[in-house]
């Protein structure tokens, strides 16, 4: 029997889609929802495979869906994943697309109205009309690679669509991850006064360096991977 206390803090929805799609929470899931959910800076290092980037993604997705079930679902971009182009497609498919259109099947079948929650991919591939359109309609859940995001941060009108961003969340490799984002400490968003909630995900193989990292990274306010 699933652990509830795990999920208490869940939208009865996405609690229900959890409990259907896995069961239980894994060890790195129930470890590191409390910090996530209090707004810490945090590290989940743990080997493939244990629903460490679902962990951070979940916490969004409960945020947004719990917006759009009240009609307050805006369109700005809320949450920033950044992940290597070679991890990009998995990713999406099984942490975002999946459960964000289980989650709205699953509203429709309890009778609930829920706007769909947009979720847009940045790449150097992506063609202009589809950079115009996510600048005209932002996505609520940004995907992008550290490459890109350089790029998006020293352009106006693109960065202007980060300026909402609540949550950065970095998956590994940490090393170029590191020296893209080395531009939000020195930038930060100009214009923006928002404080991000910074979540990372690495391989439990480097975690002493990746902790290193995210004690630095959590003392000067740069994302941490």
């Amino acid at each position: 029997m699933m652990k509830m206390q795990s999920l208490s803090w869940a939208h009865p929805l996405v609690a229900e889609w959890f409990a259907t799609k896995f069961g239980t929470p894994t060890e790195p899931q129930e470890q590191g929802w409390p910090h996530i959910l209090a707004g810490r800076t945090t590290l989940i290092s743990a080997p493939t495979g244990s629903g460490k980037t679902l962990a951070a993604f979940l916490a969004c997705i409960d945020r947004l869906v719990r917006k759009a079930l009240q009609g307050e679902l805006r369109d700005r971009t809320e949450v920033l994943y950044i992940s290597p182009l070679k991890a990009l497609g998995n990713d999406i498919q099984k942490n975002l697309e999946i459960p964000l259109g289980e989650i709205l099947q699953l509203a429709g079948e309890r009778g609930l109205l829920m706007p769909q929650i947009r979720t847009a991919v940045r790449t150097g591939d992506t063609l202009m009309p589809e950079r115009r359109a996510m600048l005209k309609y932002p996505p609520h859940i940004l995907v992008t690679t550290p490459e890109s995001l350089y790029i998006l941060l020293t352009a106006e009108k693109s960065r202007a669509i980060l300026r909402d961003v609540q949550t950065v969340i970095v998956l590994d490799p940490l090393q170029r991850a590191r020296r893209r984002l080395g531009v939000l400490r020195h930038h930060r968003l100009k214009g923006t006064d928002t404080a991000w909630n910074r979540l990372g995900a690495g391989t439990d193989g480097d975690q002493d360096h990746h902790r290193a990292h995210a004690d630095d990274d959590a003392e000067h306010g740069q994302a941490a991977a």
